[in-house]
């Protein structure tokens, strides 16, 4: 394993996929990438970060012309929507709210505003007590809120705002009055639907 307690590379010109050898790093609580360039899915070694308090993954179309790659062409990070083939980045992909998520108990904040992340939110984003901010938003997401994260006393954020194909549907989970810490809950431009 390697003894690295946090990576703070926000604002850069980072772009490609995350490497399977980031479970290597057993230790860190810290990951900061936000405003980058990457793409693909995340690797599943990810699990293994369960020391992991703050991942911050947004808006990895951040465009900066600046950016060029090591053969001194420029890399175009804009993101723009079913463009990939002509060089846009669409961001980060795949299921991060599955059920591994559950998996990564010291999570505080979760922030992974504006990608391509789908899938339903698992029943298991209620293990993470320790949560505070879940931001989510302008992703493509789908199914129903689940119940269970009702269960996130500590929850102060939760922002599930959409993007063109979210497909958040339902109601309200029964028991979002009990949270108590919870500050601010954006939910525009769902699927959702029932009382209040």
């Amino acid at each position: 394993s390697l003894f690295c307690f946090s990576v703070p590379l926000k604002y850069n010109c980072i772009f490609g996929t995350l490497p399977n050898e980031i479970g290597n790093m057993r230790s860190l609580q810290q990951l900061e990438l936000e405003f980058n360039g990457l793409s693909g899915t995340l690797p599943d070694e990810m699990a293994s970060l369960t020391n992991l308090v703050k991942l911050n993954l947004s808006e990895q179309y951040f465009n900066n012309w600046a950016c060029t790659s090591s053969g001194g062409t420029v890399v175009n990070t804009m993101f723009v929507q079913g463009d990939e083939a002509n060089g846009y980045n669409l961001g980060l992909s795949g299921k991060i709210l599955g059920p591994q998520i559950g998996k990564l108990l010291s999570l505080k904040e979760i922030s992974i505003y504006g990608n391509h992340f789908s899938g339903s939110i698992a029943s298991e984003i209620g293990s993470l007590e320790k949560l505070v901010i879940l931001s989510a938003g302008y992703n493509d997401f789908s199914g129903t809120i689940p119940q269970e994260i009702t269960s996130l006393t500590s929850l102060r954020e939760l922002l599930l705002e959409a993007q063109w194909k979210y497909q958040i549907s339902g109601g309200l989970p029964k028991d979002i009055g009990s949270m108590k810490s919870l500050e601010s809950l954006v939910l525009y431009a769902l699927s959702m639907e029932g009382e209040i």
